[in-house]
């Protein structure tokens, strides 16, 4: 009966071992680890099939950002993160249903930027896009809300700002 124990023991202690090696072998960031910047939005990403997910989305640029999860087709808007600062995560969970999907990073002082086009395959439904054409105004008051905080951490009064923008 000793035999056995010690028997079990070990192959338990090598399992636990290969279990940490595998774990600490530095084998590249996680899955759901999204990163950008001013240069790339989204890299090389892919998921096995639809369901719930929460990417990591990591600002590697020396700018403050915003992230979305795009229909690349029309533009739709699935999901967002506003004020993502520059080496800095925050999550984006959403229920990824089967179609084409692609992330669009907006910089101050950049043209955006639309990362390559990943299809989830199958038939499965998941959350809803907003359209372009309601996202116009949002956009709009986003880059308006953009704009005045750099103005105002400038010491450049909001109005002027608003002028600018044509809002008066």
């Amino acid at each position: 009966m000793g035999a056995d124990v010690r028997r079990a023991a070990l192959t338990a202690a090598l399992a636990i071992s290969a279990g940490l090696l595998a774990a600490c072998s530095g084998s590249g960031p996680p899955a759901n680890l999204i990163s950008v910047s001013n240069g790339g939005c989204g890299g090389n990403w892919h998921l096995a099939s639809p369901g719930w997910y929460t990417f990591q989305i990591y600002d590697a640029s020396s700018e403050g950002g915003e992230v979305d999860l795009i229909d690349p087709a029309d533009g739709a808007v699935y999901a967002e993160v506003n004020g993502l600062g520059p080496g800095t995560s925050s999550p984006m969970r959403l229920d990824v249903g089967s179609g084409s999907y692609a992330f669009r990073c907006f910089f101050d002082d950049y043209d955006p930027i639309t990362g390559p086009t990943v299809v989830i395959g199958g038939h499965a439904s998941g959350s809803s896009a907003i359209a372009r054409s309601s996202m116009t105004v949002m956009s709009g008051c986003r880059r308006a809300s953009s704009t005045m905080s750099r103005r105002a951490a400038a010491g450049i009064s909001a109005p002027v700002g608003l002028w600018k923008l044509g809002i008066r």
